[in-house]
């Protein structure tokens, strides 16, 4: 049985779904925005945009500043999708998450009206955190674009 993926489930750089997309810079991206509240700051001079592939990443981890931080101050993407310490700094934005390592690493997340976010599973645990907060995340917006 196949599900429709939402158009919110969908990495707004390369078009993959939440619980496919692999470990990366892409991925790094879209969690420093979605979960941590970063903005992205705009283009590198150098190297033209920020979101072309790998090799832009990489060059712009060798001195260019990526994002905003809600503090105010500019950062370089962290690498969550394959940095644990990265990874769990997505799970302080959840008062409730369970995390299991079986033949998969999985993660769910409680959202804040009770209901659980599909718990994501992936090879790594750094890659199911970040796919099962950005997936929380995802229904926390949707929920409230609801409401409003």
């Amino acid at each position: 049985m196949s599900t429709k993926k939402k158009d919110s489930d969908i990495c707004p750089r390369c078009g993959k779904p939440v619980d496919e997309h692999e470990a990366g810079r892409c991925l790094d991206a879209w969690f420093a925005e979605v979960v941590m509240g970063w903005v992205r700051l705009g283009c590198c001079p150098l190297y033209g945009s920020l979101w072309d592939d790998e090799a832009i990443f990489n060059a712009m981890e060798n001195g260019g500043f990526t994002h905003r931080r809600p503090c105010g101050c500019t950062g370089i993407v962290p690498k969550a999708s394959t940095s644990i310490t990265a990874a769990w700094e997505g799970l302080d934005q959840f008062r409730r998450f369970s995390f299991h390592r079986g033949t998969f690493f999985w993660c769910a997340i409680t959202l804040p009206s009770g209901r659980i976010a599909d718990a994501l599973e992936a090879p790594t645990a750094p890659l199911a955190i970040v796919r099962a907060c950005l997936k929380a995340k995802l229904a926390e917006k949707e929920a409230d674009d609801e409401l409003s």
